[in-house]
């Protein structure tokens, strides 16, 4: 297995799909260069090899075309192409998780909220030192209001 690390994320791949060395390094205009073939490619590399064994010496190719490479480049793209998927559900994953864990801090920061504004009514110096967390909500709360939509009135016929 391939260990790719960044920040606290590691992820071990097949070593056979092991990135090469300029991935991840590319600048967009590399990236934007670089041919896109259409889905399918690892039958067609695999479709390819097969027709060369077949025709054998009656198809010149350069000496890097080989059946055997054809098969291999087929099988690390088709094969990158399920990690990429696998990738794409695991961020699903963590995507939601952080949005579970959000909603749970903002409703724990609320409760406090709500909890310092009616206590600090008969002790007003309660207030004091929860101030940054009140001012953090009151303006979420604004933020939030300021993206829902205003209500219109039909006109009446």
């Amino acid at each position: 297995m391939a260990d790719l690390k960044h920040g606290k994320v590691s992820i071990a791949i097949p070593k056979e799909l092991t990135p090469p060395k300029e991935a991840g390094k590319l600048s967009p205009e590399e990236v934007q260069r670089l041919p896109k073939p259409p889905s399918g490619i690892g039958s067609a590399c695999e479709q390819a090899a097969s027709a060369i064994e077949k025709v054998g010496k009656l198809l010149t190719l350069p000496p890097s075309v080989t059946a055997k490479a054809l098969r291999e480049a087929g099988q690390r793209a088709e094969g990158m192409d399920a990690v990429v998927r696998d990738l794409d559900v695991l961020r699903t994953t963590v995507q939601q998780a952080n949005l579970l864990f959000d909603a749970e801090a903002w409703s724990l920061i609320r409760q406090v909220k709500d909890q310092v504004t009616a206590q600090s009514k008969i002790d007003p110096s309660l207030a004091a030192p929860f101030q940054p967390v009140l001012d953090y909500v009151g303006q979420s709360g604004k933020a939030t209001a300021r993206r829902r939509p205003k209500k219109t009135t039909p006109p009446k016929p």
